[in-house]
């Protein structure tokens, strides 16, 4: 369990140096097709120390992979599966400021995906996608979905 200065602090790392993100990968499974979503949570840094002390405070199963940077320094990248994920989370939220929608839409995902309204989850994966990739900015107007595939179409708009 964390304690509170425990949880701003790595709260503050994660909206520096994290993210909260929902991801869709497609599957075929006895030649049908079908999405999967996955939520994971992510920081990478160059700190070891720092990145040791951050894994054994979440005691998390989540693995620390090396990563040999263009700069010749070495990146260290911690990603949680998804139950350790929505607990992040829900223990980081009370002091995120930068994550906080991030983890906040996070949240709301169910945990049986393959139960879940696959509308809601899909629309969940493209909000997380325009905060992360918009800094915040929703511009899924900018999009339409065809029925056989969710894959976004990039609509006519005149700029």
């Amino acid at each position: 369990m964390l304690t509170p200065e425990e949880a701003a602090y790595i709260a503050g790392f994660t909206d520096g140096e994290g993210s909260f993100t929902i991801n869709r990968r497609r599957h075929v499974v006895s030649g049908h097709e079908y999405l999967g979503y996955s939520a994971y949570f992510e920081l990478v840094n160059t700190d070891k120390l720092v990145m040791d002390w951050i894994h054994s405070r979440l005691d998390c199963t989540a693995k620390l992979c090396v990563q040999d940077l263009p700069s010749g320094k070495k990146a260290y990248r911690l990603r949680s599966g998804a139950r350790q994920t929505l607990q992040i989370a829900e223990m980081l939220l009370p002091y995120l400021h930068i994550k906080r929608k991030s983890a906040e839409l996070l949240l709301q995902m169910p945990m049986n995906h393959k139960k879940a309204d696959k509308a809601f989850v899909e629309s969940l994966y493209w909000k997380m996608r325009d905060i992360n990739n918009g800094n915040g900015r929703a511009h899924s107007h900018i999009y339409k979905y065809d029925s056989i595939s969710p894959r976004p179409i990039l609509s006519e708009v005149q700029g």
